[in-house]
Parts: structure tokens; C-alpha cells; sequence
């Protein structure tokens, strides 16, 4: 039986947390979603970037799982993948 995520079909980009084989985080224009493959159906979190500009690249932490993401109006932002939160840097 195969898995359904309420994934929008306009994805812009996919990435794989190197911390949890089982979460992966979405983006499509100035959202960001956070996902496990063991919870079938809604995000984890939803990560809301409004008037920031679309989300350009995205990457976890290799060591602590962190959430770093650059925007289209030259920002970079940290977040917390476990708590959906912008940490401070």
C-alpha cells in the first residue's frame, strides 16, 4: 500500500534530514513544510515565510538537524526543525 502526503504538486524543492532517516522538508513559494514518512498525511510543521521572498535553496544540518534556507530578497534564515521555530544567528 503505498503512502499519501498532502504535498503540493508545485514542490519546488525536496531535502532529506542527514539526522532523522525518517523527516524530509517540502517548499513551495513562502512555505516550508516538515515531514515524516511515519506520520502519513499532514507536515509536522508548517513554516510560514510570508514577505520574505520564495525559498531559493534548503538544507538540514548535517549534525544537529537544523534547517538552513536562503530566500529570493538575499536572506539566509536558521530554523529549528523539531519546534518550527527561527533561531537567532
Amino acid at each position: 500500500m503505498a503512502s499519501k502526503f498532502n504535498i503540493n504538486t508545485k514542490t519546488e524543492l525536496v531535502v532529506w534530514n542527514p539526522c532523522s532517516e525518517h523527516v524530509f522538508a517540502t517548499s513551495h513559494e513562502h512555505e516550508v513544510k516538515i515531514w515524516d514518512v511515519r506520520q502519513v498525511g499532514d507536515p509536522l510543521k508548517v513554516l510560514a515565510l510570508n514577505n520574505m521572498g520564495s525559498v531559493s535553496k534548503m538544507q538540514f544540518d548535517p549534525i544537529y538537524g537544523k534547517l538552513l534556507m536562503t530566500q529570493d530578497k538575499n536572506m539566509i534564515r536558521l530554523f529549528s526543525a523539531d519546534h518550527g521555530t527561527e533561531l537567532d544567528h
